[in-house]
């Protein structure tokens, strides 16, 4: 047997904690001499009896249905020793010892710097917008957003990476080849083509309730400090800043209206301690010196910087127009012409149709059926009041 099969033995043992597995597997000199050990050797470890049950259990039929269920998917299995395993996981009390992978290209987050963002499911319009600007702020600097893939909040700032050209993980709590929630499959091929999902769970399993405050504990792990943009006073997003903390991570918030449930949690981190953020800016300041090399250059300017550079900018001649970053935008394969000079006049700042209308040259009828036709693939969504942003 190759040394996968042995992985996937052990990992699959329910009733064996992952704190417990990793115990168990820096302890031998490999998992074939665990499993290859029989009852009388078992025996002789400090070993509880469920344990020698479990391990004297050989049986290698579900580790062979998940290889085979992994390779037919393209599901990449990463286990506790591969370079690629990302370190900051087995600084956290209960690692998993084989993670799924699906990504279009082999990422080594331990070259990447990786900031958690997470928020209420019911987000505001507020929630959206600071979600994708914050995101967005992160990937132009090089940083990758790890979320859930949740409705909401995860679901934007996943979008406002991608929308920069960045890099995102979605951390699932159900199996790689599960969509989840339904209406994200455009995203998370987006996210497949352009970062990475991950899970600790096999091929099928399903998205259970449970799976996921079990879940957030990768998000914070995985990265070097969370952002929480919106939570009421009870949230999974608080328990993911609670865990972060618990992991030694830094913690961010984004402020939010005091007359809105879903500030709440967010306000009361800030007085807490967490850091306030109004944009990127807020969170990169806190790991330029120790990530110099590594993260690309930021500037957060002042109101007269800005439109100093805005004047210039002005001035200067265009090296390429926003029809053609929307032509070779990989998202924005298969658009028509008409549709592409919707989508390069979108942004994730709202737009109201009447503007829409004039930027583009289009009448108010011919940009009703476009839109509705964009809004079907998921790259263009309406807000109240007839306007309307980018939704990758």
């Amino acid at each position: 047997m190759k040394s996968l099969d042995y992985w996937l033995w052990f990992s699959l043992k329910k009733g064996i904690s992952n704190a417990r597995k990793v115990e168990l597997l820096l302890q031998y000199d490999s998992l074939e001499v665990l499993y290859h050990m029989d009852k009388k050797a078992l025996k002789r470890e400090k070993l509880t009896r469920k344990e020698m049950r479990l391990l004297s259990d050989k049986d290698m039929t579900e580790a062979e249905l998940t290889k085979e269920r992994c390779m037919e998917i393209g599901i990449r299995i990463l286990t506790y020793d591969s370079a690629f395993y990302p370190e900051r996981l087995k600084q956290i009390a209960d690692p998993p010892i084989v993670l799924y992978v699906r990504s279009k290209e082999r990422i080594n987050l331990n070259d990447k710097i990786c900031i958690g963002m997470v928020g209420n499911r019911y987000m505001t319009t507020y929630g959206e917008l600071a979600s994708l600007q914050i995101a967005g702020g992160l990937a132009e600097a090089g940083v990758v957003t790890v979320s859930g893939m949740a409705r909401g909040i995860d679901s934007a700032s996943h979008r406002g990476s991608l929308l920069k050209g960045g890099k995102t993980v979605a951390v699932l709590g159900c199996g790689a080849d599960v969509v989840y929630p339904p209406e994200n499959g455009a995203l998370m091929q987006n996210i497949i083509e352009n970062g990475m999902v991950v899970t600790e769970y096999p091929p099928g399993t399903p998205p259970i309730g449970k799976h996921f405050p079990v879940r957030n504990r990768l998000i914070s792990g995985l990265s070097e400090g969370v952002v929480v943009v919106e939570a009421p006073k009870k949230s999974g997003s608080l328990i993911t800043a609670d865990l972060a903390l618990k992991q030694n991570r830094d913690v961010f918030a984004v402020p939010g209206d005091i007359t809105r449930k879903q500030s709440l949690g967010c306000n009361k981190l800030i007085s807490q301690g967490a850091i306030l953020v109004n944009d990127a800016s807020d969170i990169l300041k806190e790991y330029e010196l120790l990530y110099r090399n590594t993260l690309k250059q930021y500037i957060n300017h002042s109101k007269e910087q800005q439109n100093a550079i805005d004047t210039v900018a002005e001035e200067m001649p265009k090296l390429s127009s926003p029809m053609q970053e929307v032509s070779l935008h990989p998202a924005y394969s298969g658009l028509s012409d008409i549709q592409k000079r919707i989508v390069s006049a979108l942004s994730i700042n709202p737009i109201h149709v009447e503007a829409l209308s004039a930027l583009t040259g289009l009448t108010l009828a011919e940009l009703a059926t476009e839109l509705m036709l964009l809004e079907i693939d998921g790259i263009v969504k309406s807000l109240p009041g007839k306007h309307f942003v980018l939704h990758v």
